[in-house]
């Protein structure tokens, strides 16, 4: 997510930790639920361009569909 996306969505009351953002990354990439795709350059500083991998499509998609079941002792 490019970060004026992010300040669109979330505005700057709560800012973006880039070092957080690399650490999720590298999990993801560990966890095989993206693949890095290397560099791109362009006008400013290189990006690392990335993509969800197939596992990852189907993990999000159960997610979606797949309702939770309230605890027992959820009132209302």
């Amino acid at each position: 997510m490019q970060s004026y996306s992010y300040d669109r969505y979330f505005g700057a009351g709560k800012a973006l930790a880039f070092g957080k953002v690399y650490s999720t990354l590298a999990r993801m990439v560990r966890d095989e639920l993206i693949r890095d795709l290397g560099e791109e350059s362009g006008g400013g500083p290189d990006r690392k361009k990335y993509e969800i991998t197939v596992a990852a499509q189907e993990r999000v998609r159960e997610w979606l569909f797949t309702p939770d079941v309230p605890s027992e002792s959820l009132q209302s």
